[in-house]
């Protein structure tokens, strides 16, 4: 029946959000502890107060926000995992979009520094442990990365010898350059994962509904039924008693 069919869906929904997470999670931790370790090794090297919006926000420097948001949700995955299992997007997003405003800022303020490599770094690092399901991520990581643009070619504009007087919108055109390589880069990245992970579900869920067969076929013929597998979910909260 429909009602059946959309029951079922929304479980296969579920199951494959949650093996998209399972998949992620190890590196997910390890790049929160990183993001817990960078803005605080900057702070050391670079004790200067880097206020991004020095006019609207002149007492906010991100890397500080970063840090403390960062080891927020670093903690909560020890020890409240299954709700942040539960807003795990909101989490990604969080981390995506702080690391953003940070690097602007140190941008804006550390101009000589590497960036080519070390956004080539971060973008690849963020494809692969703030992901989430790309049919739904990928919107909002271009419309990241398009806000970075705008940010950088204004602070280019009015804070970098080398740019101050240039017309914004070339200075834009130069910005939206590199966001094609670079979204081309993040998105491209996090499509080959998830396609590995989604033929990891699909042979689990062919495996699985292989084990359904026999346990039918065993309770008629008197064989044992395999024995249960544990549930996605269980799998990416680290949770073996419970649901």
């Amino acid at each position: 029946m429909w009602w059946t069919r959309g029951v079922s869906d929304a479980r296969r929904s579920a199951a494959y959000r949650a093996h998209v997470i399972e998949s992620a999670f190890p590196v997910h931790v390890v790049g929160l502890m990183l993001a817990i370790v960078a803005p605080v090794v900057s702070k050391v090297r670079n004790p200067d107060f880097m206020a991004l919006f020095a006019e609207t926000l002149p007492g906010v420097d991100f890397r500080e926000v970063w840090a403390v948001v960062s080891y927020v949700l670093f903690s909560s995955t020890q020890y409240a995992r299954d709700a942040y299992v539960t807003h795990y997007e909101i989490a990604c997003e969080l981390v995506n979009w702080l690391g953003m405003l940070v690097r602007c800022s140190m941008a804006r303020y550390r101009p000589q520094m590497p960036w080519g490599v070390i956004r080539f770094v971060t973008v690849v690092a963020s494809a692969m442990g703030a992901r989430y399901e790309f049919r739904t991520q990928w919107i909002r990581t271009v419309a990241k990365m398009a806000t970075a643009c705008v940010i950088d070619a204004r602070m280019k504009q009015k804070h970098h010898p080398e740019h101050l007087g240039k017309p914004f919108p070339e200075l834009l055109r130069l910005e939206l350059a590199i966001f094609a390589f670079y979204g081309v880069v993040n998105l491209g990245t996090q499509y080959v994962l998830e396609t590995i992970d989604r033929k990891k579900f699909e042979s689990a869920l062919a495996t699985r509904h292989g084990d359904g067969e026999r346990f039918s076929q065993g309770g008629r013929d008197g064989a044992p039924a395999p024995a249960p597998r544990r549930s996605a979910r269980r799998r990416a909260t680290g949770e073996t008693g419970r649901e």
